[in-house]
């Protein structure tokens, strides 16, 4: 393992010698040395890791996308693995910038599980304290893409997916975004607060709602019995289900769990009854 990776590191520093890391007098090999530690760590956290492919392609990732570097260069040097890696994670300049994400991520993901984690590992080190000339927007569009990669791959490295999410909600605060507190309540003790659970934040509205569906769903569908009608599974969510409930300062972020357990009641039924015949 010693040996590419200092192979890598010095190829890399080559490559990136007269690049910063932005915002700071930071030599740029300094983020590259981030990128790879993060995939150290997910290393000692997964099974079955390729972890001298994924440090490889974390050292390179960013020499065809910023320096002159070639793909045909690369796969010489250390291999068509690891050039077929960093070339996923290289932005395609030639689409229009709204695009590049997406195609990326699209051929990220047709790669082997070790690349995931170097993108996720990637936006990881880069959610730190924005550039001071940033302004708010693009503050926000940068914790989107950050958003949008973690949907992508989280399935790719449990333990990266899990740090990325949780970098997500610390940079929400450079954005002035609204936070979204998430309790539940049991209705069998409907709000007594010596009973609530506080679940936790999201800075992601689509996600605090989405948790919140899918309590209820998942709640409706262990009160359910055999020959339940829906007016009848409602009556026990009623008494026995889980309220979870949503504080924010957004309000357009509007969640009733009494109202989504009545309009989902039919269709649960509907699903656990049909589940008989399979």
């Amino acid at each position: 393992m010693q040996t590419p990776f200092q192979k890598a590191l010095a190829y890399a520093a080559t490559k990136h010698t007269d690049q910063k890391v932005p915002g700071t007098e930071l030599p740029y090999v300094c983020h590259l040395s981030n990128v790879a530690l993060e995939v150290f760590l997910a290393a000692l956290n997964t099974n079955d890791f390729n972890v001298s492919l994924a440090v490889q392609v974390a050292l390179l990732h960013d020499t065809l996308e910023d320096t002159a570097t070639t793909f045909d260069e690369l796969a010489d040097i250390f291999g068509k693995e690891v050039a077929d890696g960093v070339s996923a994670l290289t932005k395609d300049k030639n689409l229009p910038k709204g695009q590049r994400m997406q195609d990326s991520l699209e051929r990220v993901k047709k790669q082997t599980r070790e690349i995931w984690a170097v993108k996720m590992a990637d936006r990881i080190t880069n959610l730190q304290p924005p550039p001071k000339h940033w302004d708010v927007e693009k503050k926000r569009d940068y914790l989107e893409e950050a958003r949008v990669i973690h949907r992508s791959l989280k399935d790719g490295n449990k333990y990266l997916a899990e740090q990325l999410r949780l970098k997500i909600e610390e940079y929400g605060a450079y954005c002035k975004e609204y936070k979204y507190e998430v309790f539940e309540d049991d209705n069998f003790h409907w709000e007594d607060e010596e009973e609530r659970d506080r679940i936790g934040t999201f800075f992601d509205r689509e996600e605090a709602l989405t948790y919140c569906r899918t309590r209820v769903d998942n709640s409706l569908r262990h009160l359910y019995r055999e020959g339940f009608t829906p007016e009848k599974l409602y009556d026990y969510y009623l008494d026995f289900g889980s309220d979870p409930f949503i504080r924010t300062q957004d309000k357009d972020c509007i969640f009733s769990a009494r109202m989504y357990a009545k309009e989902r009641s039919p269709l649960i039924c509907k699903e656990l009854e049909e589940q008989k015949f399979r």
